[in-house]
């Protein structure tokens, strides 16, 4: 059953929520009960910069943030549809979330004025180190809010992570993701290792997904195909029947990620590697071509061709570098499928990564 009657709690009282409450109202009882007051002009590290002290600089009254102020203004104006529309046990939820917030956002403007103070931080002295940890204390904070809000649509609050297998993957998306410059391949920016299909069999990332899940994140999960696929998709169909993950976050790649590139940029990261180690062999695109028709595993198949030994995690991260390259020029090309774009497997988990997830 919902809640019936709604309450803020605000230090050892409550104040009701009444169902016809207006934006402005819940928005002054915020603002009178959980932003401080404090002589701005001359405590807040911000005084110099801020157009609202300008404007009470000659008053040595106690003040409320106007920054925080606003910015409360602006998320109840652009959620409170959202708020109207949930039932009781979500708006209490929201309520908690958004009196929470409005405390972070007080204690985070106050820390980043002491902070940005020089004046403030020699005052400090040999404590002032520890100042510069208040931002990462806010951490549990923050992950309470996030878990509250998780469940109300619109917030977003879950941080996606994505599991791959091996460190080679990681070096290769993580390197992609810093070079792109593209926002739409965010979600890849953080990555963990599932260390193998094994553990997917062994039923080990289990255990590491919950873990996630009781963090606030988002789990996707990214793999190879190979001789074992179908062992792997039996053992990953169990995870989304426990709704432990989703069907649509998990891409398995056709072969390995390096086959799903194309042969020219296979060619110039094998070329690369061999000129950045000094490897005294002669790389041909053609013999690429003929390595990526045996569907192997393709660092371990140069390695027996061109009789060298390759490290796979440098040799992603060339892939990745070049990848997000090819992106920044031809963006467009690839989010459209123009040829030659239409065609390899990268590019297709590319889109995946823009437009679903």
């Amino acid at each position: 059953m919902g809640r019936k009657k709604l309450y803020i709690p605000i230090d050892d009282e409550f104040i009701e929520i009444k169902t016809t409450i207006t934006k402005n109202q819940l928005i002054k009882i915020l603002c009178d009960n959980f932003i401080p007051w404090t002589e701005c002009y001359r405590k807040c590290g911000w005084a110099e910069t801020c157009k609202y002290t300008k404007r009470l600089k000659n008053s040595r009254d106690d003040q409320q943030c106007c920054v925080v102020m606003k910015i409360l203004e602006n998320l109840i104006n652009c959620t409170f549809d959202i708020y109207k529309k949930l039932n009781n046990s979500k708006k209490y939820r929201y309520l908690i979330a958004i009196t929470k917030y409005t405390e972070l956002l007080a204690d985070l403007k106050g820390w980043l004025g002491m902070t940005y103070d020089e004046r403030i931080v020699k005052w400090a002295g040999d404590y002032a180190p520890n100042m510069y940890g208040g931002l990462l204390r806010e951490r549990r904070n923050m992950a309470e809010i996030a878990s509250l809000l998780k469940k109300i649509k619109g917030f977003n609050t879950e941080i996606p992570v994505c599991l791959v297998e091996g460190h080679g993957d990681k070096r290769l998306l993580q390197t992609f993701v810093r070079y792109s410059r593209a926002a739409n391949f965010d979600i890849l920016k953080y990555v963990d290792i599932i260390s193998g299909k094994t553990a997917i069999r062994k039923g080990r990332i289990d255990t590491l997904i919950k873990n996630k899940i009781r963090q606030g994140e988002r789990t996707i999960v990214i793999l190879d195909g190979d001789e074992s696929k179908a062992k792997t998709m039996n053992s990953l169909k169990k995870l989304w029947e426990q709704k432990l993950v989703k069907q649509k976050d998990i891409y398995v790649f056709k072969h390995n990620i390096e086959l799903a590139f194309p042969s020219d940029m296979l060619f110039q990261a094998v070329r690369e590697y061999v000129n950045q180690f000094n490897l005294q062999v002669q790389i041909k695109q053609d013999q690429i071509i003929k390595i990526m028709a045996d569907k192997g595993n393709f660092v371990e198949k140069c390695e027996k061709v061109f009789n060298i030994n390759i490290k796979k995690v440098f040799f992603d991260g060339y892939l990745g570098f070049l990848l997000a390259r090819e992106v920044e020029w031809k963006f467009s090309e690839i989010m459209q499928k123009n040829p030659p774009y239409n065609k390899h497997e990268i590019y297709q988990f590319l889109r995946v990564v823009a437009m679903r997830w």
